[in-house]
């Protein structure tokens, strides 16, 4: 285990706009639920919004994670000061 505090209130930092995105992506499909199930439509409307979001959740899901290998890539290759390596990830 590390032991230092600066690490973790580093990897705090960092953490924390992915876990706000996260939080704000949850609380727009609640409010979508939220919303739709006040309409008188027999159930339908809130089916095609669950559905919906189980579309916007895996698109969310599959940004999140090219995001996050792309950003150990540039991460390995800034360590080694090789920029010519991290402009074609990097666009």
């Amino acid at each position: 285990m590390i032991k230092d505090r600066e690490f973790y209130k580093t990897i705090l930092k960092l953490s924390l706009p992915t876990a706000f995105q996260t939080l704000m992506s949850l609380l727009v499909v609640m409010t979508d639920n939220v919303m739709v199930s006040r309409v008188e439509t027999e159930g339908l409307a809130l089916a095609a919004v669950s559905q919906s979001n189980s579309i916007t959740n895996f698109v969310n899901a599959s940004l999140t994670r090219l995001a996050g290998g792309s950003i150990v890539l540039i991460s390995q290759y800034g360590g080694k000061k090789n920029l010519a390596r991290i402009r074609p990830i990097a666009r």
